[in-house]
Order: structure tokens, then sequence, then C-alpha cells
């Protein structure tokens, strides 16, 4: 969850991530990583990439984007889906232990 890389979170050599595209949302869209709501209006960001040959796209609200560039930059990987707890973890988490998880 918290892996010390110097790359991108497709750092297993299994993908490839595109440059990630800062959009105004014209239409409501949902966060891919915690679900929220992106209001028509507010900015957003574009992710799209391969992975062991599939192709993928997310949608991540402003607020996960930071969070995913804060791991970017302070040497941590991260996966959609898990931005959230993987910042929270690698900021303020104990890093003698593996954080609990929900049943």
């Amino acid at each position: 969850m918290c892996g010390e890389t110097g790359a991108d979170y497709l750092s297993d050599g299994g993908g490839v991530a595109f440059a990630p595209k800062l959009t105004r949302a014209k239409k409501a869209h949902r966060c891919h990583d915690c679900s929220k709501e992106i209001q028509p209006g507010h900015l957003y960001v574009k992710r799209a990439g391969t992975y062991e040959g599939d192709f993928w796209t997310a949608t991540l609200c402003a607020s996960c984007e930071r969070k995913a560039r804060w791991l970017n930059a302070n040497g941590h990987a991260w996966v959609i889906g898990l931005i959230a707890k993987d910042y929270e973890y690698c900021r303020f988490g104990d890093h003698t232990k593996e954080p609990e998880i929900e049943p």
C-alpha cells in the first residue's frame, strides 16, 4: 500500500499511464476513488492508460487528485480506489504496522 517507489503508480512495469488532463465538468461525474459526485462546473482530472494490455480510464475529483500527487511526490505508490486510504496511512499512519483492514 505504501510502497517506496521513485516512479508513478505503474512502476511494476505492467502498464503505462498517459498524462492526466484537468477538465471542467459539463455534466455530473463520479470520482472513481471516493465516489463523491463531481458537479457541473467543477474541476476534475481525467486519467487513462493501459495495464497488462487493457485500456483503463478514471475520473478523479480535485481532492483525490491532490492526494495522489502528494503520494507521488513523497515516493509512495498508489492505486485508484485506494488513494484516500493510502494518503491517510502514508501521511499520518504508523509505519511500523500494516493498516487495519475493515471487514
